[in-house]
């Protein structure tokens, strides 16, 4: 079947729970939500369809200096209720951290990135084919090697996915080992599998390589899904970058071209990527006050051996803010400064005007 996405919208929103005074309350719980819609056109029969793909609600804050927390659940599922996250972080040094409860396995670098900081409207084939079921339930530590810019990620899971905590005789196991930050230059390698409740051995690995900064992004990753049993695995990489211009406009802060090529395929060294997309967009950052707001145009271009090509465009709106960081504080202080540069020019105008007519 021949389909042809013509318009994909995303929304992405957030609401806060905020004290009367403009202090900080690191305590506060932070809520976000995410809305995803979709309408897509079938050229076979010349059918469409609309489709709401995520509704989600995200909670999240610190009981202490110690302990964070984070519950966020999907209302989009066949129209039930599933919980997605549901975790606490404790952080037993200044460079360990443990987690426990359900969450994002950290194993692609598609998923260490929240939906807020992607910069593109649909994921790559890496998250979306080869580690489709991102989230599981187990425990992780994170360590960061002291004077170094190492850090370890070790964990333990049911690996048989959300909202089912499975006996297992042999859990699945995360091991990724990444030096630097996410500002500047930043490299990784993983490991992650295990034996599945049909007894079937599976084992994740990958490389990836990113270099971040206010103004560049540019990152690639190469993954294989190895099936052990069959010898068979599946093959996915993506290569992308984004580079943001800023503007001064009523509307717009910044302009961001991005550009990413992605590709997929079982045996790729004896038969090749079987499936390819380029996508080219342009993000838009919206000024708006206290959160940040984002436009995204995505045209992307398919090309399946021995079947047609395809084309789609993708049209997002993101809104989002983090509601309780220096960032958003210090834009308040600006917009403070801004009032009272008003106000004290309408004062010396009323007083030259004053002058004037005493003149």
């Amino acid at each position: 079947m021949k389909r042809i996405i013509l318009l994909l919208i995303t929304f992405f929103c957030t609401a806060h729970i905020e004290g009367q005074n403009d202090s900080v309350n690191i305590y506060t719980p932070k809520i976000s939500g995410l809305i995803k819609t979709k309408w897509e056109y079938c050229l076979d029969d010349n059918t469409s369809r609309f489709d709401i793909r995520s509704i989600r609600l995200k909670i999240g804050g610190k009981l202490n200096r110690f302990v964070d927390y984070g519950m966020q659940a999907d209302y989009s599922v066949h129209g039930k209720l599933s919980f997605l996250d549901g975790y606490v972080q404790l952080k037993l040094l200044d460079n360990l951290t443990l987690w426990a409860g359900q969450f994002i396995v950290r194993f692609s670098e598609n998923y260490v990135i929240s939906q807020y900081q992607n910069i593109f409207a649909n994921r790559s084939f890496v998250a979306k084919f080869v580690n489709p079921d991102a989230r599981d339930i187990g425990m992780q530590l994170d360590y960061k090697i002291k004077n170094t810019p190492l850090t370890a990620h070790i964990g333990v899971y049911n690996g048989a996915g959300i909202n089912n905590p499975q006996w297992q005789d042999s859990p699945f196991v995360l091991s990724r080992l990444v030096y630097g930050t996410m500002k500047g230059f930043r490299a990784g390698v993983k490991y992650y599998g295990g034996k599945t409740v049909a007894d079937k051995r599976i084992a994740n690995y990958g490389v990836d390589l990113r270099y971040a900064d206010d103004r560049y992004n540019i990152e690639t990753e190469y993954v294989v899904k190895d099936s052990l049993d069959t010898s068979v695995y599946l093959s996915a990489f993506y290569l992308q970058g984004a580079c943001r211009f800023p503007v001064d406009k009523k509307i717009a802060r910044y302009l961001t071209p991005v550009l990413r090529s992605d590709a997929m395929g079982y045996d790729f060294f004896d038969k090749g990527f079987a499936v390819n997309r380029l996508t080219l967009g342009l993000n838009v950052g919206l000024d708006v006050d206290y959160m940040d707001a984002e436009l995204r145009f995505n045209y992307e271009y398919f090309a399946k051996k021995n079947e047609p090509a395809m084309a789609g465009f993708s049209f997002c709106i993101k809104p989002f803010g983090i509601w309780h960081d220096e960032r958003v504080q210090s834009r308040r202080q600006i917009l403070r400064r801004q009032n009272c540069r008003r106000q004290e020019d309408c004062q010396l105008r009323r007083r030259f005007t004053l002058c004037r007519r005493q003149i």
